[in-house]
């Protein structure tokens, strides 16, 4: 069974038992990375901000990394922060474009 290659960055991970999650280049859902593997990844564990490659697989809704590959540790240290911060704008655009339609109506 072939895997598909992907980029993405570590938004969080647990350095006791090698779990992560990753932002995808898709931008589709999270990729989950169990940490299996952990003692297989060559140099330091995975840690948010790393760049990573990996292939990635489905079960079911939920989308799973395999064979974290570092490209660059620490490249992102801040795309967790960024991310919830741009999250947190979304239901402030979303009030004024409301506000928008209802005045133009």
């Amino acid at each position: 069974m072939g895997y598909e290659q992907m980029l993405g960055v570590v938004l969080w991970s647990d350095p006791r038992d090698g779990t992560a999650i990753i932002w995808c280049e898709d931008h589709g859902e999270l990729a989950l990375y169990p940490g299996v593997e952990t003692r297989k990844i060559s140099g330091a564990a995975l840690a948010a901000g790393d760049l990573i490659q990996f292939e990635v697989s489905h079960l079911g809704k939920v989308r799973f990394a395999r064979n974290p590959r570092h490209l660059g540790s620490g490249r992102f240290p801040s795309i967790a922060a960024a991310l919830t911060e741009a999250a947190g704008e979304i239901p402030q655009v979303r009030r004024q474009a409301r506000r928008r339609e209802f005045e133009i109506a």
